[in-house]
């Protein structure tokens, strides 16, 4: 986790991973259908998952997900997670189609001072993703 550059190998891997959200990370809390929002052109539905114990330690996924109906596919999520390899914090990740029918993130962005042990360290973090191909 260099300051510039190319990250060690794994890390990129950790945080695609911590920053996804999956059905067993928003099984333990609450999917709240919050109505509609724009997203360039898209009218996206709009969801906030929320722990369903607020005073947990590791409370995991909390925030908005957009999620473009017609393809059942989340465009963008917004929120805070304790999963996250560096500590909990909040962040956003941006999908988009890839080969006209898979979403897959080409953004994921974090800036905030983050508990580290005893101190608060300010961690940035941008990962772009370019480039799909399939296999």
């Amino acid at each position: 986790q260099r300051a510039r550059g190319r990250p060690r190998p794994g890390v990129v891997d950790a945080l695609r991973d911590a920053f996804t959200l999956t059905p067993d990370r928003v099984s333990s809390g609450d999917i709240v259908y919050s109505g509609r929002q724009k997203v360039g052109e898209i009218n996206a539905a709009l969801f906030d998952v929320l722990p369903r114990n607020p005073s947990a330690e590791i409370r995991g996924f909390e925030g908005r997900a957009w999620v473009r109906a017609r393809e059942d596919a989340v465009m963008r999520l917004c929120g805070r997670s304790s999963a996250t390899p560096i500590a909990p914090m909040r962040f956003e990740v941006i999908r988009a189609p890839v080969d006209g029918q898979y979403w897959f993130p080409v953004s994921i962005r974090a800036d905030e001072e983050a508990r580290v042990g005893d101190e608060k360290v300010r961690v940035r973090v941008t990962v772009t993703y370019s480039n799909y191909k399939s296999r």
